[in-house]
């Protein structure tokens, strides 16, 4: 798995549907989204205002010949202000299940690769849009089947774990420091805590 790549995959569930959301993104997801999609009003994707999602068409040159596959939206994301911190592209066409997968295959011959299972939220942590336990928490709200599952994990998304964790942090470290400060230089007073309050 190459974090550089420009991946893409089908973002909705597989099967017949009314729309279906194809993401691209790494360091060429507008110059791949260019090659699949042009905007009604003639202007490239990259020349588009951030986060305005645009009516196109969504062509595929698969044979050297292109051939329009179906109309639909899309919208640019460029890094860091993404779901994964990279440029990225979403496109948006009728769901069924032959033009899905036709625009699935258009993207990838236009130079993306498929994605691995989990690996925009892998990208997302990378990139520090998300930390480990807001990752954890995304998958658990995909997968939640009460009401009580769905908020919690809603509440890891939005960082109270995150939050909680970081203030113990916090709190280890100054103890810590005292701690060693005690031990590297026992006859100074350089801890900030007693050795009561440390304890």
């Amino acid at each position: 798995m190459n974090v550089f790549d420009t991946i893409a995959a089908v973002s909705t569930p597989r099967g017949k549907g009314g729309i279906a959301v194809i993401r691209i993104s790494g360091p060429d997801a507008v110059a791949v989204g260019e090659r699949v999609f042009t905007p009604k009003s003639g202007k490239r994707l990259g020349e588009l205002e951030v986060g305005h999602t645009v009516w196109g068409d969504i062509y595929t040159a698969e044979g050297g010949i292109k051939r329009a596959i179906d109309d639909g939206m899309a919208v640019v994301f460029k890094a860091p202000r993404s779901f994964t911190g990279e440029d990225t592209v979403e496109i948006s066409c009728h769901g069924g299940v032959l033009v899905t997968e036709n625009v699935i295959r258009a993207v990838i011959a236009a130079g993306a690769r498929a994605a691995f299972a989990g690996e925009f939220t892998r990208r997302a942590f990378i990139s520090g849009r998300m930390s480990l336990s807001q990752a954890e928490d995304l998958g658990a709200l995909l997968e939640a089947k009460t009401e009580g599952q769905l908020l919690l994990s809603r509440n890891g998304l939005e960082g109270h774990l995150t939050n909680a964790i970081g203030a113990c942090y916090e709190e280890i470290k100054a103890i810590l420091s005292s701690v060693y400060a005690k031990i590297d230089f026992p006859d100074e007073d350089l801890a900030e805590m007693s050795r009561e309050e440390m304890i």
